[in-house]
C-alpha cells in the first residue's frame, strides 16, 4: 500500500468528461459511483513562508452514503499535529462528488481516475491512493 507524496504548488480541479460512473443500486438515495466506495489517502508537503507542512487527508465513501473527511496537519513550526474529522453524506453524479457536513455546509468536487486506474483517484486536482 503506497503512498503519494506530492508537492504543493498550486492545481487545478480539472473535470474528466470521461470519469466512469458506476451507479450502487438502491432506492430513492443519491446517485453512488461504486469505484468511490472505500477509503482515500493523499500527503501533501506544502511550504508555507516560514514553515514545511505535510497535509495528509483521508476520505471514506462508504456505500451507505455516509463518508469521514480527515485532515491531520504536521508542521515543523508548531511541531504538535492539528487534526481536522468532519462526518458527512455523499453523492456523485457528472464526475463530481457532492459532500454535505453535519453542520449543512456542502462540497462539491470534480474527480476522477487517472491511466483508467481505479486505485488512484484524483479530487479536486490531488491525487489520492485507495488504502481500504
Amino acid at each position: 500500500m503506497g503512498l503519494g507524496l506530492t508537492l504543493l504548488i498550486g492545481c487545478s480541479g480539472e473535470r474528466s468528461l470521461f470519469a466512469p460512473e458506476h451507479p450502487v443500486a438502491g432506492g430513492g438515495g443519491p446517485s453512488l459511483d461504486a469505484t468511490l466506495i472505500g477509503q482515500w489517502e493523499t500527503v501533501l508537503l506544502i511550504d508555507v513562508p516560514g514553515d514545511l507542512q505535510t497535509w495528509t487527508t483521508n476520505w471514506i465513501f462508504n456505500a451507505d452514503a455516509t463518508c469521514r473527511f480527515t485532515r491531520i496537519i504536521r508542521s515543523l513550526a508548531e511541531g504538535t499535529p492539528r487534526a481536522t474529522v468532519r462526518d458527512c453524506r455523499w453523492g456523485s453524479a457528472n464526475a463530481t462528488v457532492t459532500a454535505t457536513y453535519t453542520d449543512n455546509t456542502v462540497s462539491v468536487m470534480p474527480y476522477s481516475f487517472p491511466f483508467l486506474d481505479q486505485q488512484r483517484l484524483l479530487l479536486q486536482g490531488a491525487q489520492y491512493d485507495r488504502i481500504h
